[in-house]
């Protein structure tokens, strides 16, 4: 018969409170059993695929019957934890909705490695690629993945305080995502980007159409201009419309392009500075075209 845990006795293996643990049961991430007094049982294998599908990290460890035990590392000070802790933790912390825990790992994760660029591609993107993942699986509900990515945003906006002070005379960057897009996380990430790389960075927002963003770079007379692409509707639409935009540009503005709805089949065929897969990418163009001001 498959061994029956506690939540105390998961939340002891997994290195988290009783009470993430229970919300992580509720929430539909481990499936588990009620007794007749109402109490959460969890069977090994119910852990297990938890452990599985979440990516934690675990060990196997024999016990002195001879049995194998499943158990898990965490970091045991402050000091020792690994960008790897921050990233399982982090994930676990936000697919919960535990935003003082995310709040608490986003701090620990700039105090010790620093960046935006990495801080976005593997910490945040990392995990909302995971929350993601569990609604396709029907593991998560649509709400979990939208109040994700509220926490994120305003957790961004937190961070945003702690970016130096840009440079009298900084250079001007604007930029968002086109209508019909209105993913704005990632947008907000690149605002992040530039201005710790000494731009004067400001996001427009999300669903812009094409011609108010025109108006903007005409407005505004930025040195760069970005553009987050995560959806397109028809293809051969989006490629007319966005060359004629682009061909009104200034030809000394830096174009920067991004977004996962850029496949190979339309990238080549739409005009752009530069193309960016991350953040750390961006990070590296943004540093280049500053120095050679």
């Amino acid at each position: 018969m498959d061994e029956l845990l506690t939540t105390r006795q998961v939340a002891a293996e997994l290195q988290v409170s009783e009470s993430s643990v229970k919300r992580w049961c509720d929430s539909g991430l481990i499936r588990f059993l009620r007794t007749a007094g109402g109490h959460r049982r969890i069977e090994r294998s119910q852990l297990k695929e938890f452990v599985t599908s979440t990516n934690y990290r675990s060990f196997d460890k024999a016990t002195k019957g001879g049995a194998s035990q499943m158990v898990f590392e965490a970091p045991e000070t402050y000091r020792t934890i690994t960008r790897d802790d921050i990233i399982r933790r982090f994930q676990m912390a936000l697919v919960a909705g535990d935003e003082t825990a995310c709040k608490e790992l986003i701090d620990q994760w700039h105090q010790r490695f620093q960046g935006i660029a990495q801080l976005g591609d593997l910490l945040i993107a990392g995990a909302m690629e995971t929350v993601g993942k569990l609604w396709e699986c029907g593991r998560a509900e649509i709400f979990e993945e939208r109040r994700s990515c509220e926490i994120c945003m305003r957790l961004l906006a937190d961070l945003r305080s702690k970016v130096p002070d840009l440079a009298p005379g900084a250079p001007r960057a604007i930029g968002g995502t086109i209508a019909g897009d209105h993913y704005t996380l990632a947008n907000y990430l690149v605002e992040l980007v530039l201005r710790e790389a000494g731009w004067n960075a400001t996001s427009l927002g999300a669903n812009l159409p094409l011609d108010t963003l025109l108006a903007a770079v005409r407005r505004e007379k930025p040195q760069l201009l970005w553009l987050s692409i995560s959806h397109v509707g028809d293809a051969e639409t989006f490629i007319a419309h966005y060359n004629q935009f682009y061909s009104q540009l200034p030809a000394d503005l830096v174009v920067t392009v991004g977004g996962r709805a850029l496949t190979d089949a339309i990238r080549p065929r739409i005009g752009f500075s530069a193309h960016c897969d991350n953040l750390e990418q961006l990070s590296a163009l943004a540093h280049a075209v500053f120095r050679s001001r």
